[in-house]
């Protein structure tokens, strides 16, 4: 996962990595921060993503309009806020279900 994110950074517009429980972690979302196209993150029910993977988010600006994090379990509101508000001024559709 870590080489497919670094060698596509540039031309990635979308990443769905749903139900693929260790494949996105927290060195998988410092690749995925730095995405500039990205305009659809799913990583629902990545169970090794914790709110210090969530930092690479913060005061980054993403496209992304659609983003779907159910399930994920080790995460708080406060890594939460780090991802919701890189792409504060284009999300659209936004799913959380499952959440512990």
């Amino acid at each position: 996962m870590l080489v497919m994110l670094k060698n596509n950074k540039k031309t990635l517009q979308q990443l769905q990595c749903s139900n693929i429980p260790n494949g996105i972690t927290n060195l998988a979302l410092d690749q995925i921060a730095d995405i500039k196209n990205l305009t659809f993150l799913d990583i629902s029910f990545a169970k090794n993503v914790t709110d210090e993977g969530l930092i690479f988010f913060r005061e980054k600006l993403l496209p992304i309009k659609k983003l779907f994090v159910n399930g994920l379990i080790s995460i708080t509101s406060v890594g939460m806020i780090d991802l919701i508000n890189s792409c504060k001024g284009t999300l659209r559709i936004f799913e959380a279900a499952l959440m512990d």
